[in-house]
C-alpha cells in the first residue's frame, strides 16, 4: 500500500493548453465574483426615494380626578320644612351644574390631546 494523503492535490493535466484553459477559467471566475460584488456594492450606494406616511396613533388619556362634591341635601335633617327642601336641592343643582362643567373640561382635554 501507498502513503499517499488524500487531501493532497495531484495534477493530473500535464500539457500547455490544458493548463491554459484551467487559467482561462479561473479568470472568467474572477471576473465574475469582481462584477458580482461590485454591483451589490453599486445597489446599496443607490439613492431612493423615502416617502413618509403619518398615521395617527391612540394614545390613552388618563384625566386629571374630579372629586365629587358633598351634596346640601344629603345633609338635610328629615324635619326640615318645604323650604328648607327647596334651598337644599337649588343649591345641590348649582354644585352639580359646576361638577358637570369640571368632567366636561377633563373629557374636553382628552378629546384635543392637551397633556394635563
Amino acid at each position: 500500500m501507498t502513503n499517499r494523503k488524500p487531501w493532497k492535490r495531484r495534477s493530473v493535466s500535464s500539457s500547455p493548453a490544458e493548463k491554459v484553459a484551467s487559467g482561462v477559467a479561473w479568470g472568467f471566475v474572477a471576473a465574475v465574483v469582481v462584477l458580482l460584488v461590485a454591483a451589490l456594492l453599486g445597489g446599496c450606494a443607490a439613492v431612493g426615494t423615502t416617502t413618509t406616511i403619518e398615521v395617527p396613533i391612540p394614545v390613552p388619556c388618563e384625566p386629571p380626578e374630579v372629586a365629587a362634591p358633598a351634596l346640601p341635601i344629603d345633609s338635610l335633617s328629615p324635619e326640615a320644612d318645604i323650604f328648607e327642601h327647596v334651598r337644599a336641592l337649588w343649591a345641590t343643582v348649582e354644585r352639580m351644574e359646576g361638577y358637570e362643567s369640571e368632567l366636561r373640561t377633563a373629557v374636553d382635554a382628552c378629546r384635543r390631546g392637551t397633556p394635563r
